[in-house]
C-alpha cells in the first residue's frame, strides 16, 4: 500500500487490507491444491499413480525462480520455508510418502531437524538396521531412505533387490556427533537444473589435480570414498570417461545426480 507523504494512515483500514490479502493468499493456495488433485488424476489415467510423487529437480527450479524474482521485500529464507511446506504437502496429497531413517541418525537432533526442514511433515520411521530400511523401501515406491554418508549403507547397494534405489539428494547437516551429509535414496529420476551435483563412489580418492575439483569427499566405514562433483556428469562423458579408462583400479561408479542443496 503506497501512502502520500504526510497523509494519515487509518490502522483499521490497514488491518482490513491485510485481511483481504490473507483471504487472497488462502484462495490461491486452495487453487494450487486443486491443481495438485488434477496432477494426481492425470497420473492415475496414465497408469502412473504408483510412482513416487517427488521431483527434487523441479522443486529446486521452483525455489530458485521464486528467490531470483524476489525484490527483497520478502526475506528469501521465508520464501524457502513457505514453499518447502507447500511443496511437501502437495506431495503428501498425492501419496503417503515416508522416510526410513537409521536409528543412529534418528537419535541425532540435528539430523532430524535437517530432514524435517526439507521434507516438511513427512513421517520419519527409524530402523535399527540399514538393511531393514532398504528392504522396506525396495518394496514400496513411496518410501525414501536417509543415511549418514559415512555409514555402511553402500555395503548393501550391490544387492540386486535394491537396484531401483538411487541417490536423489544430499543434505548437509551439522550435528552433535558429526558434521557431514545426509544421503537420500529413492525410486525417482532427476534432470539437469543448471546447478547440480554428481555423487561418485570409488575404491580410492580422485587425483589431486582432477577438474572439476570435488565439492566434498568422505570415506565410508567400509573404506570406500564418496566424492561429490559439481555438475550433472556421466561416466560416458568428459571428464569421467578419461578418468575411468586410465584408472580401472578406482572402480568408480555414479550413485546419483541431483540439484545442489538449496541455500539462501
Amino acid at each position: 500500500m503506497n501512502q502520500q507523504p504526510g497523509k494519515m494512515v487509518d490502522l483499521s483500514d490497514v488491518r482490513r487490507e491485510i485481511d483481504e490479502i490473507d483471504d487472497g493468499i488462502l484462495r490461491l493456495l486452495q487453487n494450487r491444491f486443486d491443481v495438485v488433485a488434477k496432477v494426481k488424476m492425470a497420473k492415475a489415467q496414465e497408469g502412473n499413480s504408483d510412482q513416487l510423487p517427488l521431483r527434487p529437480a523441479r522443486e529446486a527450479m521452483i525455489l530458485r525462480r521464486l528467490t531470483e524474482n524476489n525484490d527483497s521485500r520478502v526475506p528469501d529464507d521465508l520464501i524457502l520455508q513457505l514453499w518447502r511446506s507447500i511443496i511437501c504437502h502437495s506431495t503428501l496429497a498425492q501419496a503417503p510418502v515416508q522416510i526410513n531413517v537409521s536409528s543412529d541418525l534418528f537419535d541425532q537432533r540435528a539430523a532430524r531437524e535437517t530432514l524435517t526442514r526439507h521434507f516438511v511433515d513427512f513421517p520419519l520411521k527409524p530402523y535399527n538396521k540399514i538393511k531393514m530400511a532398504l528392504n522396506s523401501a525396495a518394496k514400496s515406491n513411496f518410501e525414501l531412505c536417509a543415511f549418514s554418508a559415512t555409514s555402511n549403507w553402500l555395503d548393501h547397494l550391490d544387492n540386486e533387490k535394491y537396484c531401483e534405489l538411487s541417490v536423489i539428494l544430499t543434505l548437509p547437516f551439522t550435528g552433535e556427533k558429526e558434521t557431514g551429509h545426509l544421503i537420500i535414496l529413492g525410486k525417482t529420476s532427476n534432470e539437469p537444473t543448471g546447478d547440480d551435483e554428481t555423487l561418485l563412489v570409488s575404491k580410492g580418492r580422485l587425483p589431486r589435480d582432477f577438474v572439476p575439483a570435488p565439492l566434498w569427499e568422505v570415506k565410508t566405514t567400509s573404506g570406500q570414498t564418496l566424492t561429490s562433483l559439481p555438475g550433472y556428469v556421466s561416466t560416458s562423458e568428459s571428464p569421467l570417461v578419461g578418468l575411468i579408462s586410465g584408472n580401472a583400479d578406482l572402480a568408480l561408479k555414479v550413485l546419483g545426480r541431483y540439484p545442489s542443496p538449496f541455500e539462501v
